[in-house]
């Protein structure tokens, strides 16, 4: 029995590294080109400094400011969306004379809320490249934050837990254990902090103040994070004062509502900047949604087996494993398909750091379905 215990323990934690390891490569609202161009002589004076962004920036906390050698400041006035060019921003320039300029810029990307930064110099009538550069070109990406990391961790923990509680209960056992009520609540208070953790761990990346979050494209998706954590929390209570029959359907309530934060997250994620953006974002919901009925409803099933006639849980096995099997049929198509839309070559799979990782993931998850399968012909 120990020995069983520990190999269901050591699988858990082997299928949660899976799953948790990031599928998805950062990425951010980065040049994609510039008038005047990266490193140009330009013969006359600009009258507007513009940039275009692979991804749609938020011009309410995006930036562009230009300063000549001695670090003076050539605006003329704010940052603005370039009319029918939502990727391209521009800052009028005062009348500006022959020498070096360096252009700073700032992005929050509206699609995922990522901050980037970076600057590069031009030249009027002179090389971009003259002793009165105030800065050569960079690009700067923040790491995330420590809050950022724990926040996620914390996020799709707790989500992913309820609809393993709700999947497991309603398919495998056909019934709401009373432990799976108070897993229901700690679960939601996990879920209840990473969100939090992951708005203010954004709201302070984009340095914007919390009485100006609303007013940026932050503040949408805080509104629909929040929405759909109440669609939860309403779930999970309903959970604790229905009767039976009523709590099946109060757990399936409280798992489409973690489902439709896991969507939330996905939208406001860079898969909703990659074309084709509709087939990415289900993509990627899907690969979430199905390693929570995975991983999250194995734990339930361990814990709700125990003590149980051999015929109960004979039964609540193989129905686990089926609904099982398909999830991790799910996890592996949607995470190849993600996997080769981000990498794009072979050479990046073992050239980056997100391709090695990735081929840490595919290790990880051959050796979990092979423990599974082996568990499946043997021994249920």
């Amino acid at each position: 029995m120990r020995v069983g215990r520990t190999r269901a323990v050591a699988v858990l934690l082997a299928g949660a590294a899976v799953f948790v390891l990031p599928l998805t490569a950062s990425a951010h609202a980065l040049p994609q080109s510039a008038v005047p161009a990266e490193g140009s002589e330009v013969q006359t004076a600009p009258a507007f400094a513009e940039i275009t962004f692979g991804e749609m920036p938020d011009p309410r906390l995006s930036s562009i400011s230009v300063v000549n050698g001695s670090g003076a400041s050539v605006d003329a006035g704010p940052t603005v969306a370039v009319h029918g060019h939502p990727v391209e921003l521009e800052v009028p320039l005062k009348h500006i004379g022959t020498g070096v300029y360096t252009v700073t810029w700032k992005t929050v990307s509206e699609v995922d809320g990522h901050l980037a930064t970076g600057a590069y110099a031009f030249g009027v009538g002179v090389s971009a490249t003259g002793a009165n550069a105030h800065a050569t070109r960079s690009v700067v990406l923040p790491p995330p934050s420590v809050l950022a990391v724990v926040a996620r961790w914390l996020f799709f923990t707790g989500l992913m837990g309820i609809v393993g509680v709700a999947s497991t209960s309603l398919a495998a056992l056909r019934d709401v254990p009373r432990f799976a009520t108070r897993a229901l609540v700690a679960l939601g208070v996990v879920a209840a902090l990473g969100v939090a953790g992951v708005v203010e761990a954004e709201r302070e990346a984009a340095g914007v103040t919390w009485a100006a979050v609303f007013s940026t494209s932050l503040g949408a998706v805080v509104v629909e994070r929040l929405a759909a954590l109440i669609v939860t929390a309403l779930g999970v209570a309903a959970v604790l004062v229905l009767g039976a029959t009523s709590r099946r359907i109060s757990v399936a309530l409280a798992g489409i509502g973690a489902a439709a934060s896991m969507w939330v997250d996905v939208a406001a994620s860079h898969a909703g900047a990659q074309a084709p953006a509709a087939v990415n974002l289900i993509v990627q919901w899907a690969h979430i949604v199905a390693g929570g009925v995975w991983i999250g409803g194995l734990l339930i099933l361990i814990i709700a087996v125990r003590g149980q006639p051999s015929e109960v849980k004979r039964q609540a096995v193989r129905r686990f494993s089926t609904a099982a099997g398909i999830a991790i049929v799910v996890v592996a198509l949607t995470g190849t398909f993600r996997a080769v839309i981000e990498i794009g070559s072979i050479g990046q799979l073992f050239g980056t750091a997100f391709g090695v990782l990735v081929l840490v993931k595919v290790a990880l998850f051959m050796g979990l379905a092979v423990l599974g399968a082996v568990n499946c012909f043997r021994n249920v």
